[in-house]
């Protein structure tokens, strides 16, 4: 399924709009839909990984936080698969793996689909504003937990959960 050939630049996508968007989009919402349906599956999970392994979680490279903790377990980076990740939580992998059907994980050359857990230390976090290179990539969250106070602000836009 092709999802991007449908993209246009728009700083927030709705599920309807995404839904709408192609047979890849449609694809795309009932599977966010499905993983977030399950999102007490992953929180339990993913805070018995980050426990019982201390350093699992590595600190956000890219510079793209001001202040504050970072930290994220990564699942798929640039389409390939951490396997260490999935054997932390094999439940999670196995949620995410139908995302490998449309492109996010393929491998390939040029592939740039990406899946991590973020570990924002609470408080005085703050990420600073950053957008991407393309339109090849849609962004999702799916908090799991921390959300009192929390928000994202895109294209001056507040969201919050």
């Amino acid at each position: 399924m092709e999802l991007n050939a449908s993209l246009i630049a728009r700083p927030v996508w709705s599920m309807e709009e995404l839904h709408a968007a192609s047979d890849g989009g449609a694809a795309m919402v009932r599977l966010l839909r499905a993983v977030g349906s399950r999102w007490s599956t992953l929180r339990t999970e993913a805070l018995a990984a980050l426990r019982r392994t201390g350093g699992a979680a590595v600190r956000e490279r890219e510079g793209l936080h001001e202040r504050g903790r970072w930290d994220e377990l990564p699942f798929v980076v640039h389409g390939v698969r951490n396997d260490t990740s999935c054997r932390l939580c094999p439940m999670t992998c196995a949620m995410l793996a139908p995302f490998e059907r449309l492109g996010a994980t393929d491998g390939g050359p040029g592939a740039v689909g990406q899946i991590k857990l973020s570990v924002l230390a609470p408080g005085d976090t703050y990420i600073k504003p950053h957008v991407g290179p393309n339109n090849r990539r849609l962004r999702a969250h799916l908090p799991l937990s921390g959300l009192e106070g929390a928000s994202l602000l895109v294209a001056g836009i507040e969201l919050r959960w």
